[in-house]
């Protein structure tokens, strides 16, 4: 059952082409609307203690190659393996779990989320100051 959250976006991700970035903001899309088309949230799911549990390895193996390749596509996209962005798009994404579990009005907030997940990736910080810093800036 969990796995049926993972497994077709993964199998989507191979189908694509095209630069970084269109395969990005098209993965982050198909991604939402899986999540948000589902009759139940089971999303919500994803954090509970018992995943794992050996009889889950395999939706976790899939899980983690799904968030490697958000991960790759946003390096990509950066030009920098090492930017600590590449990890947002795919949280991004799984916003809409929390949307959902709130009762959030999510009509629309699909492209919404793919066009942020490009647009995180693209901000540049004020001058002087480094996109890595963390706390206020000085």
């Amino acid at each position: 059952m969990l796995s049926g959250t993972v497994v077709p976006t993964l199998e989507y991700a191979q189908s694509l082409a095209g630069t970084p970035t269109e395969r990005l903001h098209a993965l982050a899309l198909y991604d939402c609307l899986q999540l948000l088309s589902g009759r139940w949230n089971l999303g919500r799911l994803y954090h509970l203690p018992e995943l794992d549990q050996p009889r889950f390895a395999e939706f976790i193996a899939k899980r983690r190659e799904l968030f490697g390749l958000y991960e790759s596509l946003s390096a990509a996209v950066l030009g920098d393996g090492a930017d600590p962005r590449r990890h947002l798009p795919a949280r991004l994404v799984e916003s809409v779990i929390g949307m959902r579990s709130d009762n959030a009005d999510v009509e629309g907030i699909a492209p919404v989320i793919a066009d942020s997940a490009l647009a995180v990736l693209t901000y540049r910080a004020p001058s002087g100051r480094n996109p890595r810093h963390i706390g206020p800036a000085t």
